[in-house]
């Protein structure tokens, strides 16, 4: 069936979104520490 994921793939992504999701936290909580010393 082309188009389905294995649940290692399923597995990949979802360890790659939530790096993904942690990365995107950080990058938020930077921008506000340069704000705030800007």
């Amino acid at each position: 069936m082309k188009g389905a994921l294995t649940p290692e793939q399923a597995e990949k992504i979802r360890v790659i979104k939530a790096h993904y999701d942690a990365l995107a936290i950080c990058k938020e909580d930077l921008e506000q520490m340069i704000r705030e010393l800007g």
